[in-house]
């Protein structure tokens, strides 16, 4: 979403909630959200409540609780939340759109423990809290708040009424998930000639290609930006011919005789030169500034021959950008699609 289409109308104070719950579906606590969208620090202060009440080794899940476990880490709760085990993830559903080597770290489907639980309970939770938006849009502090907190008491109670069904629910879809799937994949093991006791082994060598993979190695990283350079060189170098002979084109040739013309007509001719000297001073410094990189970048990988078009090198790394490129335009279209 475009980040105009996120602010808010400055009509309204509170521009929201922000609210945690638990698995089971019951509000633990909520917060207004004032004058702003969904910013760190709301979250921050739910953790912060979450290591004081619930204790250690809890889940937190957020949509992007892959960007948020970098934020605690810099933040004063880090010693607390790694002496709690603090565990941060993503939600099942909205973490399909991120990328392999963080589904490989926070998504639920390989955290331990997790079971099948989707994370997507506040999903559930505003279908039917924005219901009330209705009432509260206009009304004052205190009658919004009545108005929400009746709101998510009768919430609570319903859930709580439910608890026992939902937990037997689950444990049946466990147990039929069991039943149902392990002879398939033992089936599957015996076909394919491998054995089910490397699954973890494999799972865990995954998140490590992942994590080494999305680490672009030095060599190529100079090779991408080095070719990048020349074809700005390239580019711009075509841009300050044009330039200059416009400037060539646009410049008096009988000096003697300029001052003879009419003054509006002088005019229009000093200012045609003036903006096409420019151009060409403008055009002239940008070459200079990408030569003097491309100086840089060839003493440090050591090239003694300025690459050209021809040159293998010079192929196979812009073969190497379109790929890169290609593959990262189909990770946006798949983010695009699940999002």
């Amino acid at each position: 979403m475009a980040s105009e289409l996120k602010k808010m109308w400055g009509i309204y104070r509170e521009t929201g909630i922000f609210v945690a719950a638990c698995q089971h579906g019951l509000i633990l606590w909520l917060a207004d959200m004032i004058e702003s969208g969904e910013l760190a620090k709301y979250l921050l202060a739910i953790t912060a409540k979450i290591l004081e009440h619930l204790g250690d080794k809890n889940i937190l899940a957020y949509d992007i609780g892959c960007t948020f476990d970098g934020t605690l880490s810099h933040s004063l709760l880090a010693n607390l939340a790694k002496e709690q085990s603090l565990h941060c993830c993503v939600n099942a559903f909205h973490g399909t759109a991120h990328n392999a080597a963080c589904q490989s770290r926070y998504h639920p489907d390989i955290i331990p423990g997790m079971g099948l639980e989707d994370l997507e309970t506040l999903e559930r939770t505003f279908s039917t809290s924005n219901q009330v938006a209705a009432v509260t849009q206009y009304a004052s502090t205190l009658h919004r708040h009545q108005f929400i907190n009746l709101h998510f008491r009768q919430w609570d109670e319903d859930k709580y009424m439910n608890i026992a069904k939902m937990v037997y629910n689950n444990y049946q879809q466990a147990l039929d998930i069991t039943h149902e799937d392990s002879p398939a994949i033992t089936e599957a093991a015996v076909v394919l000639s491998v054995d089910p006791n490397n699954f973890e082994a494999w799972e865990k060598e995954q998140a490590e290609y992942f994590t080494l993979s999305s680490q672009e190695p030095e060599e190529i990283v100079l090779a991408i930006t080095y070719v990048e350079l020349l074809q700005d060189l390239r580019s711009t170098e075509s841009s300050y011919s044009n330039v200059a002979s416009h400037f060539m084109s646009v410049a008096p040739v009988d000096f003697i005789n300029v001052s003879s013309t009419r003054d509006d007509q002088y005019a229009r001719e000093l200012s045609k030169t003036h903006k096409a000297e420019t151009s060409r001073h403008i055009m002239a410094e940008r070459r200079e500034h990408i030569l003097r990189d491309i100086v840089e970048m060839e003493v440090r990988m050591g090239v003694t021959a300025r690459w050209q078009p021809q040159d293998k090198k010079y192929i196979e790394t812009l073969k190497y950008i379109a790929e890169r490129k290609y593959h990262r335009c189909l990770d946006d279209l798949q983010r695009l699609v699940i999002s």
